[in-house]
């Protein structure tokens, strides 16, 4: 209890800022009870040596660590739907990213075709200019 102490003092003396005019209040709470339950974990690995195995048979640790486990699965079921929301935009962010890498690489297709017609269009139009030069060259002799 006297672990928890603080935690319960903070709360009460910050309880208007971080809970009423707070509109993510449940990311304090979340945070607190997140380090409450790491102080427990870290009390539990203190305190677990020092149990009386012949007294318990070794109970006291697994029900606390049982508890704790099942405690740490809820905070952690809360905090995977937020996971989940970010990821599923995030995939569409990808979905997005694919489609213009797609669509560029179909561009930079185009723009070579492009490029190798204009290259081969002037060929021609210089050939095209030399047989002109050579037949106005030879009807002049």
């Amino acid at each position: 209890m006297a672990i928890a102490a603080p935690y319960g003092v903070l709360a009460m003396v910050n309880w208007d800022k971080w809970f009423i005019s707070n509109p993510e209040s449940w990311k304090i709470g979340l945070g607190g009870s997140i380090a409450l339950v790491l102080v427990s974990v870290a009390t539990l690995l203190v305190t677990k040596s020092k149990e009386d195995k012949n007294l318990t048979s070794g109970y006291v640790a697994l029900i606390i660590g049982w508890f704790m486990a099942g405690f740490i699965f809820k905070l952690l079921g809360m905090i995977m739907l937020e996971i989940a929301d970010i990821m599923f935009i995030t995939g569409t962010g990808l979905c997005a990213a694919f489609g213009l890498d797609v669509g560029s690489k179909a561009a930079k297709k185009e723009k070579l075709k492009a490029k190798e017609a204009l290259t081969e269009a002037h060929k021609e139009l210089d050939k095209e200019q030399a047989r002109e030069e050579i037949e106005s060259a030879t009807k002049v002799f």
